[in-house]
């Protein structure tokens, strides 16, 4: 305080500190503090909406994928295995031919049959984009197979086992 009267006496017009200075200076603070503050929260609210809105999208296509994914492959691998069986009693069904015993297509048209059965239920799932197109191409295929399979069960029934076993082959 004693050098504070001093100058106040060598220069009276010079400022003086007081008490009111500090204060004022860290009011000049606080507007700029708020508005930090501010901004935090609203990042960090900014930060939180954001997470949720991709978490959002994350559990759609999960559930997405347990209710239409999964249940289309699990469709698809047992047609894939149906096919399998088709191929075995084809093969089966010559076999008997060749043998000379009496023609009976009976597992091949429970086979295909099946083969149908889980095509349809794959076909009554919600399709993804592109997926109609490709199961359009799938259904042309299973058409062509339908066909080779009849006229193989005919010529099994003949019994034309030469044809037959070359029909086989080409389908």
């Amino acid at each position: 305080m004693v050098a504070a009267a001093e100058l106040r006496r060598e220069n009276p017009e010079a400022p003086t500190p007081d008490a009111t200075d500090e204060p004022r200076a860290a009011r000049s603070f606080g507007p700029l503090f708020i508005v930090v503050l501010a901004g935090t929260m609203l990042g960090f609210a900014g930060s939180i909406l954001y997470s949720e809105w991709h978490a959002a999208a994350i559990d759609n296509d999960a559930l997405s994928i347990a209710t239409d994914a999964s249940p289309a492959i699990e469709h698809l691998s047992a047609a894939r295995s149906k096919i399998l069986r088709i191929q075995l009693e084809a093969a089966a069904s010559l076999e008997r031919a060749t043998e000379g015993a009496p023609a009976d297509n009976a597992a091949l048209d429970v086979a295909l049959a099946d083969l149908h059965r889980e095509l349809t239920a794959y076909a009554a799932l919600p399709f993804y984009p592109e997926e109609r197109d490709r199961y359009a191409g799938a259904e042309a295929a299973i058409r062509s197979l339908d066909a080779h399979l009849h006229a193989f069960s005919t010529l099994v029934a003949a019994p034309d086992v030469v044809r037959a076993r070359a029909a086989l082959k080409e389908g």
